[in-house]
């Protein structure tokens, strides 16, 4: 019955916390591929690389544009490992904040008795803050 539900809700909250956090990992990922990437070249040479990439963001971009090729698509080149590495790793900090937030709100009212909405908001925010 009663039990069943409050499963069956946090289940949903579950996904629910994992889904938000893939796709704003996703649009994020795509907004931000063109920095990530260069950042990566800026600090990788590779072997035989005579003139690295500048350190200023608006050279580098240029030398990038210019320098690709069909391995190395700038600006969008390493989108699918991107996605493929930053995804997974949001939605497991996402979801186990929130399950570690979940927890220290329940043992704070089974050792209190006050719910998450009687903490105060500084309260409320050293709760999020530890969790």
């Amino acid at each position: 019955g009663d039990r069943a539900f409050q499963k069956a809700e946090a289940t949903d909250k579950l996904l629910l916390w994992a889904a938000a956090s893939a796709s704003a990992e996703s649009v994020a990922t795509v907004a931000l591929c063109p920095f990530e990437m260069t950042k990566v070249k800026q600090q990788v040479t590779l072997p035989g690389e005579v003139k690295p990439i500048s350190n200023d963001l608006q050279t580098a971009w240029s030398d990038m544009r210019t320098k690709a090729s069909r391995t190395h698509k700038f600006p969008l080149g390493i989108i699918r490992p991107l996605l493929f590495r930053q995804i997974p790793h949001t939605m497991i900090q996402f979801v186990g904040f929130y399950q570690i937030r979940t927890q220290a709100y329940k043992e704070l009212e089974k050792s209190t008795g006050k719910r998450p909405s009687d903490f105060e908001t500084g309260e409320q925010l050293a709760i999020t803050f530890f969790s």
